[in-house]
């Protein structure tokens, strides 16, 4: 059983050292997302020349209004939907990353439950031994129970012989005794007399 609950607490490790590598890669992805899109955006605002306009004044010799009326035109464009597209990809995987961020909030509350169930480990294991503990007082209990069993059984067999012996004494000292071989004797006579006589 102790082998089982580590296996089972170094699986739990390893699953929730995948969670933190996965988290990571999240990160990762988010940061390089954010980069992606501030280079698109940049990339977009240099040439609609909008990174040019500096308190109220167009480099390139344009008008404020002539930037806002190319802007305007411009948002139908293809490179418009292109960006569209874009943010609305990054939108996607921003939801993404969210429902991945809840899962990395569930497995660092599972990294907190397994850092506490050692202590319940521990407890476990102690409650083990003491059951053991228990099944081998029992089992004593149940070899000195069977071992007065046999000795009682023993005592008995020696009282029942005792009591044949006793028996076949007395039979013996009854069989032996004056007056039995007197009875013995006189029968043997009469047996003898009722031979005699039928003899003749």
């Amino acid at each position: 059983t102790k082998l089982i609950w580590t296996d089972l607490l170094e699986k739990n490790r390893k699953e929730l050292k995948e969670g933190e590598a996965k988290m990571n890669e999240l990160f990762k992805s988010i940061y390089l997302n954010r980069i992606s899109f501030c280079e698109n955006t940049k990339d977009y605002l240099d040439k609609n020349n909008l990174l040019n306009i500096s308190n109220g004044f167009v480099k390139k010799n344009e008008s404020l209004m002539a930037v806002e009326m190319k802007i305007k035109t411009e948002k139908d464009s293809e490179e418009h939907n292109y960006l569209a597209t874009k943010i609305k990809n990054l939108e996607t995987q921003l939801e993404e990353l969210r429902a991945d961020e809840k899962q990395i909030e569930e497995a660092k509350l599972y990294k907190v439950q397994l850092q506490s169930e050692p202590s319940c480990g521990e407890d476990f294991l102690r409650l083990q031994d003491l059951l053991k503990d228990m099944k081998d007082k029992l089992e004593n209990v149940e070899i000195e129970t069977k071992a007065l069993k046999d000795n009682i059984a023993q005592k008995e067999l020696l009282l029942l012989k005792r009591r044949n012996t006793t028996k076949q004494t007395e039979y013996k000292k009854q069989r032996n005794s004056p007056e039995n071989l007197r009875k013995q004797d006189f029968q043997g006579q009469v047996t003898q007399y009722k031979l005699e006589k039928k003899a003749k």
